[in-house]
């Protein structure tokens, strides 16, 4: 008997642990699910301007930048550049390309060029927009991201600017004009005054010339020798702009020595060929000592005082067989002060100066 109840106990707590191990089994506890990352968008990179340049060499920084289509960097090259030349209207005309909405900056009405042999968005630009340096505008109007890729044939929309569409018609054929009948009119109706175009847009469409005046007038000497030199043509009417543009760029405190010498030479070269030969031997004299290296500066110079040291050998020399000491004297020195090493002057005026001599020792 005691043995079945030692059995019936252990029956029990048996039953007892199968059912609790059920529960258990049955009644789990659920985790609580983790929570979502939320993944956080990068900052935007802070774009620098690049430390050291001169206000020219940003410039030039900054029109390689807009051609390559990189305009956050670009602006960040033209706030650091109107930090130095704030009064730069260039500039900022550069900065309202970037900023602006292109809706806003050209009207949507436009016409379409096919784009020629020789001819980029900068050309275009300067054609029809009277402004070499609204190419980047030009390029966002057309959806290019890098202006300088442009190819032969391809089509470029132009916004239909007064300026535009007038130069637009200047290069179309005129059409024979029709007979149109006289029709008398009972009374006249006066046409419409179209309202005066905003300061801005008179702005863009200034002529070339006329825009290099005004960089002239607001000491941007770097940006009008920038634009000089994309558009050569212009130096044939306008000399006398492009050598104030070069000297202007040369006197100023922040350019290099490398950047005068260039603008010197090219403004030396200019006065050869406006056969100001004077000007143009200080200029280059001045080229060279800036730049000893710049071999376009140091060739021209040798070759300039050649020539007028010979010019100058010939004209002493007919002075005194024509027994004017004094005024043959007088050109050999200056023939000796461009080319002191000049043989024949140096001989000629010691003979010139014996001479003399004897001819006064004779009148005494």
């Amino acid at each position: 008997m005691g043995a079945c109840r030692i059995f019936l106990g252990r029956w029990l707590l048996m039953s007892v642990f199968v059912v609790y191990a059920g529960c258990a089994t049955v009644d789990t506890v659920e985790e609580p699910e983790p929570e979502p990352v939320v993944e956080q968008e990068p900052e935007p990179e802070i774009l620098t301007a690049e430390e050291g340049l001169t206000p020219q060499e940003r410039f030039r920084k900054v029109l390689t930048l807009l051609e390559s289509g990189q305009a956050p960097q670009a602006r960040a090259e033209i706030i650091a550049y109107l930090e130095d030349r704030p009064r730069s209207q260039t500039v900022r005309g550069l900065l309202r390309q970037i900023d602006t909405p292109i809706e806003e900056y050209f009207p949507s009405e436009s016409f379409t060029v096919v784009l020629e042999a020789g001819e980029s968005l900068s050309t275009l630009a300067n054609k029809y927009l009277g402004a070499v340096y609204e190419f980047f505008a030009l390029a966002r109007y057309n959806n290019i991201e890098v202006p300088r890729n442009t190819r032969i044939g391809q089509t470029i929309r132009i916004p239909a600017t007064p300026g535009a569409l007038a130069a637009h018609a200047g290069t179309e054929e005129t059409a024979p004009e029709e007979e149109v009948p006289v029709v008398e009119v009972a009374e006249t109706v006066e046409e419409p005054v179209e309202p005066e175009p905003p300061a801005t847009e008179v702005i863009e469409q200034l002529s070339t010339a006329e825009q290099l005046t005004r960089m002239l007038e607001e000491e941007e000497f770097a940006a009008a020798v920038s634009l000089i030199s994309s558009m050569p043509e212009l130096i044939s009417d306008n000399a006398d702009v492009a050598l104030s543009a070069y000297l202007g760029h040369a006197q100023l405190e922040d350019t290099s020595d490398q950047d005068a010498a260039e603008s010197l030479y090219s403004a030396g070269t200019l006065f050869i060929s406006s056969e100001r030969d004077d000007e143009a031997l200080d200029v280059l004299s001045q080229a060279v000592n800036r730049d000893p290296a710049h071999t376009g500066a140091m060739e021209a110079l040798g070759e300039l005082r050649q020539r007028l040291a010979d010019g100058y050998h010939r004209e002493a020399s007919a002075a005194f067989r024509a027994q004017e000491l004094d005024k043959a004297i007088e050109i050999w020195d200056r023939v000796l002060e461009i080319m002191p090493d000049h043989g024949s002057a140096q001989v000629y005026r010691a003979q010139a100066l014996e001479l003399k001599a004897r001819l006064d020792s004779l009148q005494q």
